[in-house]
């Protein structure tokens, strides 16, 4: 959600007005992509282990919560990754407009909390398992932190 804050903050552009710095550029592109994959790979691992513990010790739709928890979370960012890539390189989409890209982002959103409630409502998943899974992403980049790109 950080990130997905500050690309709104990127996307208003600095002719928003509440910007004083006219040359900002948002804060994702000082993110090396190696620490996201490497971030993205160590959620799906915790959301992995996890998901097996939880399953087995604690009951199996917390664990399958929190396996999906961890997967939403894994495919939220890996899209999330492709379209800041496709928004901040209008180069190399020449056929496609920034726009474009920015309706996607707001789109993947609406398709996320339509997710999650069919996992909840209809699947019959956890709903503290699936919050569970997606704060993996918290651990993975203090790991991901400590570990380097």
């Amino acid at each position: 959600m950080f990130f997905e804050l500050r690309i709104i903050v990127l996307l208003l552009g600095p002719d928003f007005g509440f910007l004083e710095d006219k040359n900002f550029h948002g804060v994702i592109l000082d993110i090396d992509p190696r620490f996201l994959n490497g971030m993205i790979a160590k959620t799906a691992i915790l959301g992995l282990v996890a998901s097996l513990l939880f399953g087995f010790f604690l009951d199996p739709t917390f664990g399958l919560g929190v396996f999906a928890g961890a997967a939403v979370t894994v495919i939220n960012l890996r899209f999330f990754m492709f379209v800041v890539e496709k928004l901040l390189n209008p180069a190399k989409n020449e056929d496609k407009s920034q726009s474009f890209w920015s309706i996607l982002l707001g789109t993947k959103m609406l398709f996320m909390i339509v997710t999650v409630w069919f996992l909840i409502g209809f699947v019959g998943l956890s709903a503290l398992g699936l919050m569970f899974g997606f704060s993996l992403f918290l651990p993975s980049m203090v790991w991901q932190l400590i570990a380097g790109p």
